[in-house]
């Protein structure tokens, strides 16, 4: 008997807030997806992201969304990219990890800025050990123990790490300035600007963006709950900080590579858009 996909995130434990953004796996074997049901819709995306194809294989698709452009490594890390279409090649069991950039650096010695634009193999950019750390990961039982063989590599190469400057300036909102930034960091405006860009590989504008981004789809989630509440788009452009709902449009274009309405559509219903229904339960988080 056929069942449907089974998608689960996680939210780091309170240690590793600081360093990991999420967990999440993916798992659609014997639910006999065909067509479009295949295909895998994700928002750009300032993080890096470490995958796991544990069973199956996934194609890059094209702006289209049908050619396929080539097969991606079973082991792949991602940098900061647009908004992404891919398709499995049949069942897949899928494991990811979402990464603030500077707490990548810190745990893999790659700076965000040698990912930028690409999906790589990881044995192209990790070291031996980190490479060690993958394999037990593809070899864990379960994603519990996945989650824990990553920790312990966190632990043994990052434990050091305290706090992401990702998460200071994303916590202000969109009262975020390379002036408020300046604050934080106890140092001229230029200084921001240039730490800002080594540690996270984006610049203030950019956060900014992310953190507009996320209050919309905050309030886009609390009103899609609430069948009374109409979904109207001015109101979430004007809660979420945007200059108006154009603004918002141009935005969700880019980072969802659709219009509100087009995005809005294929929301709850659409099967490729399993990571958005995923995330809805990160909007509200208090370490954001």
């Amino acid at each position: 008997m056929l069942h449907p996909p089974s998608t689960t995130l996680w939210l780091p434990r309170p240690r590793w807030s600081s360093s990991v953004y999420a967990y999440v796996a993916r798992d659609t074997q014997g639910c006999g997806l065909e067509g479009r049901d295949r295909h895998n819709r994700f928002p750009a995306s300032s993080f890096i992201s470490l995958n796991w194809f544990l069973v199956g294989s996934v194609e890059l698709l094209a702006a289209d969304g049908e050619t396929a452009i080539r097969e991606l490594p079973r082991w792949l890390v991602i940098g900061r990219l647009g908004p992404t279409e891919t398709r499995n090649r049949g069942d897949l069991r899928y494991f990811g990890i979402s990464m603030y950039p500077d707490a990548f650096t810190a745990a893999f010695g790659v700076a965000p800025q040698q990912l930028d634009g690409r999906l790589v193999d990881a044995h192209e950019v990790l070291s031996p050990e980190a490479l060690a750390m993958f394999g037990e990961v593809a070899q864990a039982p379960d994603d519990e123990r996945r989650m824990a063989v990553f920790e312990d590599y966190l632990a043994a190469h990052a434990a050091g790490f305290k706090a992401s400057l990702w998460q200071a300036a994303v916590r202000s909102g969109t009262r975020l300035s390379v002036r408020l930034l300046s604050r934080l960091l106890q140092v001229g405006d230029r200084q921001t600007i240039r730490s800002t860009r080594k540690a996270l590989g984006v610049g203030v504008s950019d956060l900014r963006r992310f953190a507009r981004g996320e209050a919309a789809f905050g309030e886009l989630s609390a009103r899609l709950k609430d069948s009374a509440k109409p979904v109207s788009l001015a109101d979430i452009a004007a809660e979420a900080g945007y200059a108006d709902q154009s603004h918002l449009s141009r935005e969700c274009k880019a980072v969802t590579g659709r219009t509100p309405r087009e995005f809005l559509r294929g929301f709850e219903g659409d099967e490729a858009d399993w990571i958005y229904r995923a995330t809805r339960s990160l909007v509200d988080r208090p370490d954001r």
